[in-house]
């Protein structure tokens, strides 16, 4: 009855009220370290501008950040408990991302943490938008400068080179973490 991709939204709600921690999706680059959380009890990626997508976005389902029995996450697993317990169809692909919105506007808590959380002028889906572009490496600074969680996606093939032969953003960055893989840097 539930599809992977919601069964997922389960998990994660219910890891997430149980334990806390961070949640990030398996299609999201992390392009510096993670941010410790200091001062925070609740953090999601949250941006103005951008350019695609939500011009705003005032949380993320994808990525989250919360400590345990965080108000959202608690609300989200009682919503969704309640929600299959009474129907075998989802009412919409992104109930997750309508749940926490309804959140959001009812429950003044929620919407205190997560006004609290800074937002940046690039949106996460940046990057992804210009993975089959020409590399430029002043582009990717700029863009990373202040954006580290980027939003990407395993339903697109993006190619490695430009028509006339140049690296894209997609080419630059798969080169690199290949190499860096064989090398024994990093492990998947």
């Amino acid at each position: 009855i539930i599809s992977r991709t919601h069964y997922s939204d389960i998990i994660r709600i219910h890891l997430l009220c149980e334990y806390g921690g961070l949640w990030i999706d398996a299609t999201t680059f992390v392009s510096s370290g993670l941010p410790t959380f200091d001062g925070f009890s609740y953090w999601t990626g949250r941006w103005n501008g951008g350019r695609r997508f939500s011009k705003t976005k005032q949380f993320t389902d994808f990525l989250s950040y919360c400590l345990p029995n965080d108000i959202l996450w608690s609300f989200l697993k009682e919503l969704y408990i309640d929600y299959w317990g009474k129907f075998d169809k989802l009412a919409s692909y992104h109930m997750l991302e309508v749940a926490m919105r309804c959140a959001y506007e009812e429950i003044v808590s929620v919407k205190r943490l997560t006004n609290a959380v800074p937002t940046t002028r690039h949106g996460m889906f940046d990057l992804y938008t210009l993975l089959n572009s020409e590399y430029s490496q002043e582009s990717y600074d700029e863009l990373c400068k202040e954006v580290r969680f980027h939003k990407l996606t395993y339903k697109e093939d993006f190619r490695k080179r430009t028509a006339g032969g140049k690296p894209t953003f997609y080419g630059h960055l798969y080169d690199i973490y290949e190499r860096e893989l064989a090398e024994g840097k990093i492990a998947l």
